[in-house]
């Protein structure tokens, strides 16, 4: 199962998570955090596959510039506070984390 963390201070961005069949979709429930220090220190702590983002501008600018600089590979995408869009991004995620992880070699393997 994919792991994501969800940074966000917006209650109806965490309603509209919290609405989302998560197992159903391949995720195991999303670690939240409300503040920038808290997003880098529960991916410095914990894996995550990929993040989604729903801060003030400033907030937000100051999270990705930090995600550039420490974790320049983890997907990000924007969270959207309405449970049907939520549902939406998070399979749009899951498609691009199957592709990501795909072993599309043709190696043989011994």
């Amino acid at each position: 199962m994919y792991k994501i963390l969800l940074a966000t201070n917006d209650q109806k961005v965490r309603d509209a998570f919290s609405a989302v069949a998560w197992e159903n979709l391949g995720f195991k429930q999303p670690r939240m955090a409300s503040t920038v220090e808290e997003a880098i220190a529960s991916l410095k702590a914990y894996h995550a596959d990929a993040i989604a983002i729903a801060l003030p501008a400033q907030e937000d600018s100051e999270l990705i510039k930090a995600l550039m600089a420490r974790f320049p590979n983890l997907p990000v995408m924007e969270a959207p506070d309405m449970s049907g869009e939520a549902e939406i991004r998070v399979l749009e995620l899951r498609k691009l984390l199957v592709r990501l992880n795909a072993d599309i070699s043709n190696d043989s393997y011994t």
